[in-house]
């Protein structure tokens, strides 16, 4: 998430910013431009001659001190060595032209006759001429024609106490000017020491970066689905780019010459890239804390920063501002992240050492400014954050190589048991047709009986013309109205069925008072009663109150009183009568028919059974089969008994108050009994297995007692719900003591 850094001792910024100012020289300028200003310091004083010893030559000496200065305007002057002559002209953007630097040395006797060597690691220009004592004794290669910015120095021998130094220098494409490292002299031996010993560092730097960045492009390679690998290498690759061209010149050592146009081209992608290439490793890290619009945002300023170096050097050259914008942005945002989540524990590695590397920022943008002038431990800051992010990635990827294990011993055990769980999905599959089969039976049988139960509101529509043409009775209005109302609730059943996804009946429980609504019905059969004179009496409480489902009882009692109606003699009667007993209301439906046999009250309840005798219409025998499962959808029974000659009489029992999911079930010993054959396979089952669960559900429909059929309601709503708790809970209500 932030810029790249000095990797030598001054700013790296795509080219030196130099050490501006020391704090003594800083002071002397701020002292002499307050002069200036008051009309008094008009001149810089004259340098003063500076005397070597044999010591300071045999160990190589630095010359950082006030120089003679002629700057492109042709003015004298004295500046400071190292740093941009910008300084001098108190101006932040370059000022291009020829800089002239001259320096007297007095050297010892005893050197007289020995051979001496200038040195500096880099100039800010495309020109270098070094003269000592009117001698070249150093240039880059584009005095000699070539185009190469590398400096070279050949040794030169001392013929005289006095050596008089000149530096000529020539910028017209850099953003600063001038000597911004430091003049090293002492013998050859000495200065090529420093020479290697400054190779070996950046090399080994420079080698721990094309090092990690073909690393991590080689795990990258073979692990994809780490990006922060990619970024990292990429973020290394920028920095080898950079030290490549600003200080190193290796391709130009086992190649050729390099432009020094190109050189500066090749400098500034470097440096450009580093920024973008940071902030996608931060966010392949942690992209819940950066935000993504930054990201690209911060990448395509850098991404037009590098074009812009295919324009002509004064153009791209001004465009290093913006570099300094981004720098600055990109450390303030370093140290708020940090700030917001260095409790973070996951972050912990990427954080501390990202504080380590926007220090060495924060101190490469003060060295740049002349504020500070210890660029050189920028390099370390880089190499720290590398190292360490190198570690943090090895880190991650042993542990994703650990999840990875583990995540194979797991997938080992489940493949053990994949037979299993695929027999699971094909039985949860064949479950899933079984239902819709279900669901598709039940619709086609409440359509059957739908359709038989609006049969008879339709005859006495139709019979209403013949007897009012035979003035055998008179049309009852009402029952008219009703009888077509009936008709028209039958049809909207109709209608509705098509949208249930339930392969059950669903109930609209409401409470309703059952004298009312059974005078509603004997209302509609009215006519039909009266043409073959059968009293209808209704006896029930009118204070009975009942939660049910008004429709589907209403049909129940329409298809009793319609089957004794049709089985009474002319002049019979049939009364309804009912009564509470405890939870449970009582509703007795008896007529004086002829009445029936054991063996077909034994079966009148199964479906399809018609036992129509004479001359009465046969029926389509699904009337007392619906009966039945209405009745046990609201929890209660329907029984019948009969004699010979004393009639049938039709009990349904329904609960004052029906269960509900959360009811419990209190068994007495009995109920327990006939339970518990089933129980142990019940308590086997989960309930998923319903492939398993549906014969012994089955037989549990056949037990006709209203407290089991609501339990048995629950433990089917279970079932469907998936519920293994609530299952659980209603298995356990039946005492295992009772299973034996």
């Amino acid at each position: 998430m932030t810029p790249f850094l000095s990797i030598d001792c001054i700013s790296v910024w795509a080219n030196p910013l130099g050490q501006l100012l020391s704090y003594s020289r800083r002071l002397n300028s701020l002292l002499c431009f307050a002069l200036l200003l008051g009309g008094i310091c008009t001149e810089a004083q004259a340098v003063e001659i500076r005397a070597l010893t044999q010591s300071d030559l045999n160990q190589s000496v630095n010359l950082e001190q006030q120089w003679d200065f002629i700057g492109p305007d042709l003015k004298q002057g004295t500046i400071h060595v190292p740093g941009p002559w910008e300084s001098h002209f108190q101006k932040r953007l370059p000022v291009f032209g020829t800089g002239i630097y001259q320096l007297k040395l007095i050297m010892p006797a005893e050197m007289i006759g020995e051979n001496l060597k200038l040195y500096t690691e880099l100039i800010a220009g495309g020109n270098l001429r070094v003269y000592a004592n009117d001698k070249l004794v150093g240039h880059n290669g584009t005095y000699l024609g070539s185009h190469s910015r590398l400096p070279n120095f050949l040794p030169f021998e001392l013929k005289q106490r006095e050596l008089h130094l000149k530096i000529v220098v020539s910028n017209f494409q850099l953003q600063w000017s001038g000597l911004v490292r430091p003049i090293w002299i002492g013998t050859p031996q000495a200065i090529n020491q420093h020479i290697n010993r400054r190779s070996i560092n950046l090399n080994v730097v420079f080698g721990i970066f094309m090092f990690l960045s073909f690393f991590h492009f080689l795990l990258f390679t073979f692990y994809r689905q780490d990006k922060a690998t990619l970024w990292f290498c990429l973020i290394c690759l920028s920095a080898s780019v950079y030290m490549e061209f600003f200080a190193l010149h290796n391709l130009e050592y086992l190649i050729a010459d390099i432009p020094l146009e190109w050189s500066i081209r090749g400098v500034r992608i470097g440096l450009y890239g580093i920024i973008p290439f940071v902030f996608w490793y931060a966010y392949s890290l942690a992209n819940h804390l950066i935000p993504i619009n930054l990201v690209r945002s911060i990448s395509l300023v850098c991404g037009a920063l590098a074009a812009s170096v295919l324009l002509p050097a004064r153009l791209h050259t001004s465009l290093i501002n913006v570099w300094y914008l981004l720098a600055f942005i990109s450390v303030t945002y370093n140290f708020y992240i940090i700030l917001k989540h260095y409790k973070n524990r996951d972050l912990a590695p990427y954080l501390y050492s990202t504080l380590v590397f926007s220090l060495a920022i924060l101190n490469d943008i003060l060295n740049a400014l002349g504020w500070l002038t210890t660029g050189f431990y920028a390099r370390y800051g880089v190499i720290a954050f590398c190292i360490t992010q190198s570690g943090f990635l090895a880190w991650r990827l042993q542990k994703n190589y650990k999840q990875v294990i583990d995540f194979q011993d797991k997938l080992q055990t489940i493949n053990h048991s994949l037979e299993q769980k695929v027999d699971s999905r094909t039985q949860e599959i064949q479950q899933k047709n079984e239902q819709l089969n279900q669901l598709l039976s039940f619709k086609e049988e409440m359509v059957e009986m739908l359709v038989h139960d609006i049969k008879t509101p339709l005859n006495l529509l139709l019979d209403l013309p013949a007897q009012a043409a035979n003035d055998a009775s008179d049309a009852n209005p009402k029952s008219i109205e009703m009888a077509s109302q009936r008709v028209k609730n039958l049809l909207e059943q109709i209608m509705s069925l098509n949208k249930n996804e339930q392969p059950d009946l669903q109930l609209i429980l409401n409470k309703h008072n059952l004298s009312h609504l059974s005078q509603r019905v004997i209302q509609v059969l009215q006519p039909w009663a009266l043409s073959k004179e059968i009293q209808l009496t209704n006896l029930i409480p009118t204070d009975t109150w009942v939660k049910i489902d008004q429709l589907l009882i209403e049909r129940v009692l329409h298809n009793v009183l319609d089957n004794s109606l049709k089985h009474s003699p002319i002049g019979g009667e049939i009364k309804l009568s009912g009564y509470a007993f405890g939870p449970m209301f009582i509703l007795d439906i008896l007529d004086n028919g002829p009445g029936m046999s054991e063996e077909v009250i034994h079966h009148a309840l199964e479906k399809y059974q018609s036992f129509s005798q004479g001359e009465t219409q046969r029926s389509s025998g699904l009337g007392l089969y619906f009966c039945e499962q209405v009745v046990l959808a609201h929890g209660g029974e329907i029984n019948l008994s009969s004699g010979p000659m004393t009639g049938t009489l039709v009990r349904i029992t329904l609960p004052l108050n029906p269960f509900t999911r959360a009811l419990s079930f209190d068994f007495q010993t009995e109920q327990q009994l006939r339970l518990s054959p089933y129980m142990t396979d019940l308590r086997a089952l989960k309930t998923y297995q319903v492939t398993q669960l549906r014969p012994v559900l089955n037989e549990l429909k056949k037990i006709k007692d209203p407290l089991i059929q609501a339990w048995l309601q629950a433990l089917n709503a279970s079932i469907e719900d998936v519920n293994e708790a609530s299952y659980r809970k209603l298995i356990d209500q039946v005492k295992p003591d009772s299973d034996r």
